[in-house]
């Protein structure tokens, strides 16, 4: 069932990677399509060594905690996040035509 798969760790590796929506500095956002449910979903992929050697770690992070917490109709909401050894990932609700920030601004 759903509950079991969202209780096991999850990694880029349950879900099919389908077509790029979006492109910045620090990374890309993918239109993926999860193994188990088979929901379209828009995974923002951050890599780890931009993000610290431009100082944004605690942009990511505020990121992470905003979408994880907001609960707003305007707002995609987070289903899941997850690293590895050299990225970050945001995996959010799919909202066609929504504009995704790839970048941070000091």
């Amino acid at each position: 069932s759903e509950e079991l798969q969202r209780k096991k760790i999850i990694g880029p590796d349950d879900f099919i990677r389908h077509d790029i929506i979006g492109k910045g500095s620090f990374g890309e956002v993918y239109l993926v399509e999860k193994l188990w449910n088979n929901q379209l979903y828009a995974m923002k992929v951050l890599k780890k060594e931009k993000v610290k050697n431009q100082n944004l770690t605690k942009y990511a992070k505020t990121e992470r905690n905003i979408f994880a917490k907001i609960n707003h109709p305007f707002v995609v909401k987070l289903d899941s996040a997850f690293q590895t050894d050299t990225k970050l990932y945001l995996v959010l609700q799919y909202c066609p035509g929504y504009i995704f920030c790839c970048c941070w601004k000091n």
